[in-house]
């Protein structure tokens, strides 16, 4: 029993821990429970025990704990953001209503007094519950989208992924480019902006930036596309412009979604545990289109005219890149 005990306290206070970031909401809902017993007592008279509807105080009471509760579950199972605090305000709101209803079977307000029905039927917390809800709804579509470019890349892909950014490698990059679409291939060079030459990551800050690069690019490109790990801070994007199951790319939407990807990057900051400062992105990409039926032979120069272009586009005073031999 007293290990059970143990073990009910440690996950009760871990659950407050993982709420900590919300503080304020807990407080909100504190002095919501206050100011409402506060003002019905202030306001009102006490009903006798024989008038209170015990039916009606069990079950109106029984849903303003399991509403606190939902709310504490949010709090303690989602980060800071907008989509939390509107669902953490509705919570709040239908809470605060549900909780007027169970000090209506104790308190009579006085003649003159309509703030608690107002409370009660003003259905705020619910459309504030119901846009919170659709937001999670728009975030849970891009996370099921970026899960399934994550599981499509461990299901088709029979070689070895990179061990930092879970991507596939030039192997699969060669096997990809033999296609029956047309594609557009994208080398990128995403290099972290060291101020000083003294300032340098440690390995394990290299793995956390380049996952990050790697969740990045998956997150703004279209479900068809593909991406590779090439080598160092080298990557590779793979747009199929005449798939069947997605319209046609001409080429005013692929200079889009290319310039939003590299958008995307350049806004990446990063924090390491060494710095005192974040550290930008430098972006540098070429682009090389990609026949289809093409051979493996052809892929590997298709690959090399693509690192070429990509050394060219780099400035001599941004220093040297990483070169792969391809076979």
């Amino acid at each position: 029993m007293f290990r059970s005990l143990h073990t009910f306290c440690y996950r009760l206070s871990d659950f407050f821990y993982r709420a900590r970031p919300h503080i304020y909401w807990l407080i909100a809902l504190v002095l919501t429970v206050f100011s409402l017993t506060f003002l019905n007592m202030s306001a009102s008279d006490v009903k006798r025990v024989s008038d209170w509807s015990w039916i009606d105080i069990f079950g109106e009471g029984a849903t303003a704990l399991f509403l606190g509760v939902w709310l504490c579950i949010v709090l303690a199972s989602r980060p800071k953001g907008r989509t939390t605090n509107w669902l953490a305000f509705g919570l709040l709101g239908v809470f605060a209503s549900c909780y007027q209803d169970v000090l209506d079977e104790f308190f009579k307000l006085h003649e003159g007094h309509y703030w608690d029905s107002l409370l009660e039927s003003l259905p705020i917390g619910l459309l504030a519950l119901t846009f919170g809800m659709f937001r999670w709804y728009q975030e849970q579509k891009e996370v099921q989208k970026y899960l399934h470019k994550r599981a499509r890349i461990f299901h088709s892909m029979p070689h070895r992924l990179h061990g930092e950014t879970s991507l596939p490698q030039t192997p699969h990059l060669k096997k990809a480019l033999v296609s029956e679409n047309k594609q557009l291939l994208v080398f990128l060079d995403v290099v972290p902006d060291i101020a000083s030459e003294e300032s340098t990551l440690a390995r394990s800050e290299y793995g956390k930036l380049r996952s990050i690069i790697a969740d990045t690019i998956l997150w703004n490109l279209p479900d068809e596309s593909r991406v590779f790990h090439i080598v160092g801070d080298q990557y590779a994007v793979l747009l199929v412009l005449d798939s069947p199951s997605q319209p046609t790319l001409d080429d005013e939407r692929q200079n889009e979604i290319v310039q939003g990807l590299i958008g995307a990057l350049r806004s990446v900051r990063y924090f390491p545990a060494s710095a005192h400062s974040a550290i930008d992105m430098t972006v540098m990409h070429s682009t090389q289109r990609v026949s289809e039926n093409m051979s493996e032979v052809e892929a590997v120069q298709v690959i090399k005219r693509a690192q070429f272009a990509l050394i060219e586009s780099i400035p001599l005073n941004n220093g040297s890149t990483n070169i792969i031999q391809v076979r």
